[in-house]
């Protein structure tokens, strides 16, 4: 291949007439084409200059490169941080939503419960309240009567002729009205004097051994087991503020709901995706059923509720009753919640789906 190929490129001389062929020559120029192939297919030498050229021509693609690629990851990190900061604001407004939406439901649990007349009135109801007061109420009459000499069908009598029932109602209905606290003791005194005289006429008595001064110190002394039998302790302590923190507490409802709507709108409509709008919605909806969860559960979990230590055993059922209503009357908003937790997290998982099907 080597001899066909150098044959293609060697030239043959012209002889003229007569001429003799010089075999040196002919080697010499044979020779001379083999170096001028050779030269041919040997690569160019490049300048200095030129290789310069070259060099920072590919040097000048490099840097391209190298800064496009810059460029697409300088900007993909600033659009990573930007996401994180995006994400982290709407984890903030989901917290203030659950935060808000907690306090709304200690409010409205408050104004279902404590600042509620009805609710008290029910509860005692539920427990028989007033038959026990009656019963008690008899008890201690009885205690202080064998000391006056009235006899137990007396005590039965008047007890059972008083309307425990009314009588708990306007005390219960003062402290909602803002009126007085103290239990009006002027009808008793006068319905048990008038009581007391027909039972000294009744029972032919000697005037003279009952004196005025004895039986105005039996009056008094059942007038305070009255008192004591009527009110009641725990409600005395908050019953003063129901009437002054009435208002304050509606105010704060209000504002707390119009505070989460208006949370619950930012998270909706400054969200581009709709799944992520629910996302963070399932956030705040979430958070606040399991904040609101806890205090019913501590207080149940502890059983703190049954351990209290009152004397009577009206008022310890009534006290019983009427906190583990109110204790209870949370997991209304925990359900509340938990439904609206459930629906947007599926609406999330609905739209979250077509999100990745796209």
């Amino acid at each position: 291949m080597s001899d066909k190929h150098e044959h293609k490129h060697m030239h043959k001389p012209m002889l003229e007439e007569g001429q003799e062929l010089d075999l040196g020559h002919m080697k010499n120029f044979t020779e001379e084409n083999e170096h001028e192939h050779e030269h041919k297919h040997e690569k160019k030498p490049i300048s200095e200059e030129g290789q310069e050229l070259v060099f920072n021509h590919g040097n000048s693609h490099e840097h391209e490169h190298e800064h496009g690629h810059e460029h697409t990851h300088k900007h993909r990190h600033k659009r990573k941080k930007g996401s994180k900061i995006r994400s982290a604001v709407y984890i903030f407004l989901s917290f203030m939503l659950a935060f808000s939406l907690f306090l709304l439901s200690i409010c409205l649990t408050l104004r279902f419960t404590v600042f509620s007349k009805d609710f008290m009135l029910n509860s005692m109801a539920d427990t028989g309240y007033y038959d026990m007061v009656k019963d008690e109420m008899k008890e201690k009459f009885k205690n202080v009567g064998h000391a006056s000499g009235l006899s137990d069908e007396f005590i039965d009598s008047f007890v059972g002729s008083m309307d425990i029932l009314e009588i708990e109602r306007d005390y219960i209905s003062s402290f909602y009205s803002g009126g007085k606290t103290l239990v009006d003791t002027m009808k008793f005194k006068q319905d048990l004097l008038a009581a007391i005289d027909k039972y000294i006429e009744d029972n032919d008595i000697d005037r003279s051994k009952a004196s005025e001064s004895s039986i105005s110190y039996l009056v008094d002394h059942m007038s305070k087991i009255y008192v004591n039998m009527i009110s009641i302790p725990f409600f005395s302590v908050i019953g003063n503020y129901i009437n002054k923190l009435n208002t304050p507490l509606r105010i704060a409802e209000i504002g707390l709901g119009v505070f989460a709507l208006v949370i619950a709108a930012i998270i909706i409509f400054t969200n581009e995706y709709t799944h992520r709008r629910f996302r963070y919605l399932c956030y705040g909806f979430t958070g606040a059923c399991l904040t609101v969860a806890v205090l019913p559960s501590v207080v149940l979990i502890s059983g703190i509720i049954p351990k209290i230590n009152l004397g009577d055993r009206s008022l310890y059922s009534l006290f019983v009753n009427y906190t583990t209503s109110a204790i209870n009357h949370f997991w209304i908003y925990v359900g509340i919640l938990a439904f609206f937790a459930a629906m947007s997290f599926a609406v999330f998982m609905i739209k979250y789906k077509k999100a990745r099907g796209k």
